[in-house]
Order: structure tokens, then sequence, then C-alpha cells
């Protein structure tokens, strides 16, 4: 009978299977079992122009494995009397108001991301992995966010709700557990770091700027982080090592470790949803075998229906997240019953979510899973299923679309529009005759082009190739790719765009009689009209 190792070593082929159909570069894997060590190995290039390949102490972006560490931070902060678990968020921040329930949000609604605001990703998220706004719009935008679930019902996932938390990992929990590879900062000339790549339709990788998420930055606290696979086996254990005494000792705190109330961070405080099992904790997802797993991931959206795992060994408690940013993919999976864990890091934003694939085949290891899935055929499946969805979505664009209709002339189309809250806007101009559109007005890199739809709507519409490769997330709604100019009279006065998957109705963006300045961007100078 084979040994847990050599049956690891054995998942190999399967891992660089799962790589070549996702189009990932590069990826390390780190295991810990009974609180120790047990398997590292990595798979690729970290770089692969240079054709360097990745260690256990290469850096990656870990994106929202980084929401795990800010609510620890928090829980040294309640440990110490700071604030409460239950403490209002408007006593912590002063200025965040709303006029419905969220108004009496706490720091575990925030942290355990069941306000059931919109996701309002397109606010922040630009072009080439650029920010849209400044940390200090956080709590505007949360004031402004729409509703579009009930108040603590389920799980909302939501990077907003940790930009509220506006902290970074500092001192307190880094340099106690020594994790020297573990930062939150864009340092290009920092050593052993994984380039972010994406996939294109054909597999190949795609190398595209870093992402400019870093401490003092809009969403440094949400997905700021970057780590190893070295560092992230010993926050693993620190993690594991304290649940377990603090749950034999019922106290909040263990001796020799900086990491207070993972009793409350690793419990469940509402569903991850009402279609997918388990609970959602605060910066992790909880849930007890067999169930399926990955919800945080793309492939639960490329999959009629996720595996279950653990099919041979019901009762055993999992705890895991997963991270996703343009040119990164990430997934940590804690099993406390045998202070296990799994960490994976992979340099692109691929086909699929080759961590969450590679995560589960092993995890299906370490539970001795008699028939396991068969990660490889599903990284297939899910990678076709991807490439399918914007020839799809726009076979559904041209089958909507009412033939035979004329804009106005350009000109009448060219403005600026801007949310209600005047942080926000859309810069329409005329460049070599055709019309185009400016996130917050920054023609030099936030700009696309315009085609005349029908009426007075145009499309941006683009092919995933052509999305991926400007680092934006290829995500096939065809509401996001519409701009509809609303008119009064002969004078367009607004446009509408619905920007977020969750909204029933587009958002109205109104066009000024002059320029309110820079939207959420002090330091960018506003393009000229």
């Amino acid at each position: 009978m084979k040994g847990t190792v050599e049956l690891l070593s054995l998942l190999g082929s399967t891992i660089k299977d799962i790589c070549a159909s996702s189009g990932t570069p590069g990826l390390s894997l780190g295991v810990l079992h009974h609180s120790a060590v047990l398997f590292r190995e990595n798979y690729g290039y970290r770089d692969v122009e240079a054709r360097q390949k990745p260690d256990s102490d290469t850096i990656y972006g870990t994106a929202s494995l980084t929401k795990a560490f800010t609510s620890s931070l928090l829980g040294i902060f309640v440990d110490e009397g700071k604030i409460a678990w239950d403490t209002p968020l408007h006593d912590v921040l002063p200025d965040f108001l709303r006029n419905d329930e969220i108004n009496s949000a706490t720091i575990v609604d925030v942290l355990g991301q069941r306000t059931g605001l919109a996701k309002g990703n397109n606010y922040w998220f630009g072009n080439d992995n650029g920010l849209l706004l400044e940390q200090c719009q956080a709590v505007p935008i949360v004031n402004y966010l729409t509703a579009i679930e009930p108040f603590r019902a389920s799980r909302s996932s939501n990077n907003w709700h940790y930009a509220l938390a506006g902290q970074v990992v500092d001192d307190r929990i880094l340099t106690p557990l020594g994790l020297k590879r573990t930062v939150f900062w864009n340092d290009l000339n920092q050593e052993n770091v994984a380039k972010p790549y994406v996939a294109l339709d054909d597999g190949s990788s795609y190398s595209i700027p870093y992402p400019k998420l870093a401490d003092g930055t809009l969403m440094g606290s949400a997905m700021g982080l970057r780590s190893s696979v070295n560092d992230l086996l010993t926050w693993s254990k620190a993690l594991l090592d304290g649940l377990a005494d603090q749950r034999h000792s019922g106290l909040t705190s263990t001796n020799g470790l900086p990491l207070k109330q993972p009793k409350t961070i690793m419990d469940g405080k509402s569903p991850l949803s009402s279609s997918y099992p388990g609970k959602m904790g605060l910066g992790w997802m909880l849930t007890t075998t067999p169930s399926k797993i990955g919800g945080g991931g793309a492939n639960a959206m490329l999959l009629e229906e996720m595996p279950n795992v653990g099919e041979d060994s019901p009762g055993i408690e999992l705890i895991y997240y997963q991270g996703s940013t343009s040119g990164y993919t990430t997934s940590l999976l804690l099993v406390p019953e045998t202070q296990s864990a799994i960490i994976v890091l992979a340099n692109s934003m691929g086909l699929n979510d080759a961590a969450d694939w590679v995560s589960q085949a092993v995890l299906e290891v370490l539970l001795n899973t008699t028939k396991p899935a068969d990660h490889a055929a599903l990284s297939r499946e899910t990678a076709k299923k991807q490439v399918s969805t914007f020839p799809s979505m726009n076979q559904t664009l041209q089958k909507d679309r009412t033939l035979g209709t004329s804009p106005r002339e350009l000109g009448k189309y060219v403005g600026a529009y801007y949310n209600s809250i005047k942080n926000f806007f859309i810069e329409t101009c005329i460049e070599d005759g055709e019309l185009h559109f400016a996130f917050q007005g920054l023609r030099d890199h936030q700009s696309w082009p315009l085609k005349h739809y029908n009426y007075d709507t145009f499309s941006w519409i683009i092919s995933r190739d052509e999305c991926v490769k400007r680092a934006r997330f290829a995500a096939a709604s065809p509401g996001l790719y519409l701009l509809e100019f609303v008119h009064s009279e002969d004078n367009i006065v607004a446009l509408q765009w619905k920007h977020d998957p969750g909204f029933k109705q587009p958002e109205e963006f109104t066009k000024a009689s002059k320029p309110y300045g820079n939207g959420g961007l002090s330091q960018i100078p506003l393009a000229i009209l």
C-alpha cells in the first residue's frame, strides 16, 4: 500500500495536466499533515520569458487569502478590548451612514460578508490591474452601494467589506510568526517573485502588469497580500495550533502565538448561500464532509455541479478560502482533525481555477478517498466552458439587437457622466472619428472604443482574449458591455450601465455641464473634454 507522500508525488502528472489545460504557467504546492510539513513541490515557471522555475519561497499574490490575515488582526484588537465583534461599524467609522438596516452592521457583519450589498467591483478595478479609486473612497462607496440580498441572510461576496477594515496586517502578525516572504507592497526589486499571467483562449500565457493592490491602497486589506508556500505553511500551523488549543482551553489566546480569537473567526456566522453547502466565517468558508467546496472561485460557475469531497470520510471539518485576482489564483484549506493544511499558489488567471482543482485533488489523497474525482478531466471541461462564454454572450447580444437603427451625431454623446456621489465617472470623447469612453477620464490607459449597437446604445463588446490581455476578469455578462445613453428631447442627459451582475436595473450616470473633478482619484489630472 502506497504511503501519503508517494501518492502526493504520483499526483504530479495530474497537477501538470491541470496547469496545461487551465493555462497556468507556474504553481507551488505545500502540505502540512499532523502539524508537520509533509510535502512541497513546484511546477512550471514563475517567469515564462526567463524560464525561471518557482520554489517554496517564491512570492505570489494571494488575493482574497488576505482576508483571513485582516480578520486575525481584528481578532487581536478584540482581545485587547479596543473593539468588540458586535461593535457597530459606525462607531468605528463615523462617516459610515446608510438609510437602511445595513446602517446597524457590526464588525462581524462586515468580516462575515453578510450585508447583502452588490459587489461593485467595476468601481475600483480598472484595466491593466490599475485602481480607479483611492482608499479614502471606501466608506462613500459602501454608503452608496445597492443592497441586492437580504441583510444577514447569507454570504454576499464583496471586497468592499474588507476595504472598510482599512487596516493592514503589520508586525503584530508577520514578524512574530517569522513570515519573511509575506509582504503588502509591490516591490519589483524583490527576488524570486512569480510574474502574473492570464491564459488566452488557446491556453497560452500572456504577461500582464503586477496588481497595484498594496499597503495604503484601496483593497489592500482585502486582496493585497503577497506570500510564499513556506510562509503560508507557517501561518497555517499557527492557525491550527491556536484553534486546537483554544477549543480545548476555552480561552481566546495561546501562549507563544500572536493569533487571538480563532474560535470566533473560524465559526460559522451565516450560510454560504441558498444553493451551496457550508457556512461563512470571518475570512473563511466552513463545511463538513462529504461536501462540495470551491464555491469562492471560478470553477463553481463553470460546472453545473461541483464534485463532492470526502465521500469516504463523513464528518470531517473543512475550513478553506480561495483567492483570485488578475494574474493569480490561490487556495488554502485546513483540516483541524488531522492538523492538516493544503496551500496552492498559481501565477495565472487561467481558463479555470487551477489552484482549486489541485487543492481538491490533494485533499482527496489526505482523506484516502477510494474513488476520487478526475480533476484533470474537470479542468479540461471547465476550461472548454470558459472559452465558450464570450461567443455565447455575443450570440445573445446579437439576438437581442434591433437592426437598422442609427445613432445621433457622435458629438452629442461626448461628455462626463457621474454617479450620484460624484466619485466615479465615465468620460466619452471622439478619437479618429470614433466614439470612445474612459473610466475616470483616464484616456491613456482606461479607455475602450464604442461601437453602435442600436438606437442610443453602444457596445464595447470584446473577445475574451482582448479582455484578459488588459488584465480584466473575463465576465461574460451582456449588460456589462452596453452603455445606453438617455435623452431628453434632442439632448443626451445621462447614460445607463449595468456594471454589476446583481443589479436588476442599470445604474444611471448623469451628464455634467462641467467636470466635477477627478472622481475618486485626486492625484491624477482630469482629462480635458
